[in-house]
């Protein structure tokens, strides 16, 4: 499985959108990366509960995660 990182929904959107169009399926699901500290109490924060990754199945294996997050999809500078 390969991960990747986009900045933007609609990148992730975009991708999503190519991956159905190849005849994989795809389903938004909520993840959530280890880049920054995790909420104690998620039910006081409604943005923490959105889906901010695409999974992409091919069969019966998953082939992709697509994740949300500004902060991992930086290029590390050298």
């Amino acid at each position: 499985m390969e991960t990747t990182f986009f900045k933007t929904r609609a990148e992730l959107t975009g991708k999503m959108q190519e991956c159905i169009n190849n005849g994989l399926t795809c389903y938004r699901v909520r993840v959530a990366c280890e880049c920054k500290p995790q909420l104690l109490n998620p039910t006081m924060y409604p943005k923490n509960n959105q889906r901010n990754g695409v999974l992409v199945i091919d069969g019966n294996t998953v082939v992709y995660l697509y994740i949300r997050c500004k902060y991992c999809s930086k290029q590390p500078e050298n």
